[in-house]
């Protein structure tokens, strides 16, 4: 966790970004379209991984595809281990009805959501960049250092490549997003008008 910062240097009012980080903008302005609102004792948490259900809530609200006073559940459970009292019930099962999260599908988590888990970079790119209204380019596009032709996410990668949406070289497709990077690539194709 970062530091509080001096009272009146606040970023968006919140007590852990100053007004002058980089990201300030990126911030302020995902706080605006209440996709990212922060903790409930004022922090932002910049540096703190996305979780899968806070990226639920983020794509539901960036695409305004959510509505605060619509039961999306209707007592149904989306997904095992998703909750009526978990904060985020409402978004998750609006973003499965959507087909817009679909949970695990193989492995150990298969059928489960797992809302508290990191969002890496690739599937960050995947649950923002579906939902653009444009052709992604093929899996087998080559893009950063690091991703391989014909990678699952090999046509997000591309699109993110020449949208500059990460920085550098490589993507390190398996990190995990932090709260701050992900407005950034929000704010950024909100800027170029993808929004």
């Amino acid at each position: 966790t970062r530091p509080l910062v001096p009272q009146g240097t606040e970023c968006a009012g919140f007590t852990d970004v100053s007004n002058k980080d980089p990201d300030c903008e990126a911030i302020t302005y995902m706080k605006s379209i209440s996709a990212m609102t922060g903790n409930p004792d004022g922090t932002f948490a910049p540096d703190a991984k996305l979780q899968r259900d806070q990226m639920a809530k983020i794509v539901l609200k960036t695409f305004k595809r959510f509505d605060g006073l619509a039961d999306y559940c209707n007592d149904i459970n989306p997904f095992p281990d998703v909750n009526p009292s978990d904060w985020s019930y409402q978004y998750i099962c609006n973003g499965k009805k959507l087909g817009m999260i679909t949970g695990y599908l193989s492995g150990e988590d298969s059928g489960n959501y797992r809302p508290g888990k990191g969002v890496n970079r690739a599937e960050f790119l995947a649950l923002i960049l579906r939902n653009l209204n444009e052709p992604m380019p093929d899996n087998n596009s080559s893009s950063y250092l690091d991703v391989t032709p014909g990678q699952w996410y090999g046509g997000y990668a591309k699109f993110a490549f020449y949208q500059v949406l990460f920085m550098g070289q490589y993507l390190y497709p398996t990190r995990d997003t932090t709260r701050s990077e992900g407005a950034a690539v929000i704010y950024k194709l909100h800027q170029q008008g993808k929004l």
